[in-house]
């Protein structure tokens, strides 16, 4: 009777959870985000790093650079500055852009070891000729033109191929992963229809030790606290910048005083 006394609560509690749990609502799944939430989440994520670190700076560096020569006048500077500014943030190497003469050979120099060179040459049916034992590439705008793309089109088209281009004249040839920028592709139809803008890590590999090799300089990267804590960081640019550069520049509260002991010497 007592073991009974002793089970009879236990019961009721164990019967009147059930019984709550199936009062529940059934929860309705959640519907997948879209491109615009996925893209306002990620700017939310953003603005947080940047509140937090300042955003991500550049160490201003000297020395040897891949150069992106354009010597023609049909696709505008900033299509070759968007993929040098590519390729510099993920190969970590320096990575130039300049306007050069379309009547002149423009090959690597001392101070250039690495040149693609942008023309128009209606002539070529050739889109990318390389010299990688010499490291230069040639990348003709005429073939990607011949169907008047949108200016979408072009610049995405124009994205990949300077970055095959520059991968090619830094030792990257065709790579075997799926899916990888520097795949062979035959046609504007498949280079259209590649979805991956960058190469695969191995490619990428290959062009740091080529880059290391010819003696280009690495680019060195770190957030705003980080770089103003190792004192090579820029002037601030905004409002978090400034509370950063100052918190990290003042003086401490109570700061450490050493004193001189002429019993030591020191």
């Amino acid at each position: 009777m007592k073991n009974l006394m002793m089970i009879l609560p236990v019961a009721a509690f164990a019967l009147a959870a059930v019984a709550q749990e199936a009062a529940k609502p059934a929860e309705t799944p959640r519907a997948p985000l879209t491109a615009e939430q996925k893209a306002e989440l990620r700017r939310v994520r953003r603005e947080r790093r940047l509140a937090e670190s300042g955003g991500i700076v550049e160490r201003d560096v000297q020395g040897k650079s891949a150069l992106i020569v354009n010597a023609q006048s049909e696709v505008p500077m900033s299509c070759l500055d968007e993929a040098a500014a590519s390729i510099r943030g993920l190969v970590l190497v320096k990575v130039e852009t300049a306007t050069g003469d379309p009547s002149k050979k423009h090959r690597p120099t001392d101070e250039h070891p690495v040149v693609v060179t942008v023309v128009n040459d209606t002539a070529s049916d050739a889109t990318i000729l390389v010299a990688p034992e010499q490291n230069w590439a040639t990348l003709n705008v005429s073939l990607l033109l011949r169907d008047k793309p949108s200016p979408e089109v072009l610049a995405s088209r124009m994205h990949k191929e300077l970055w095959r281009a520059t991968a090619m004249a830094m030792g990257a040839a065709n790579s075997m992963t799926q899916p990888c920028l520097l795949r062979q592709i035959n046609t504007l139809r498949e280079l259209d229809h590649t979805k991956n803008m960058l190469p695969s890590p191995q490619p990428i590999n290959n062009m740091i030790e080529v880059a290391d090799k010819l003696g280009i300089v690495r680019i060195h990267r770190a957030t705003y606290r980080r770089a103003c804590q190792e004192g090579w960081a820029p002037a601030p640019t905004n409002d978090v910048q400034k509370a950063i550069w100052d918190q990290v520049r003042q003086m401490p509260a109570k700061p450490i005083k050493i004193e001189f002991d002429p019993a030591k010497g020191k």
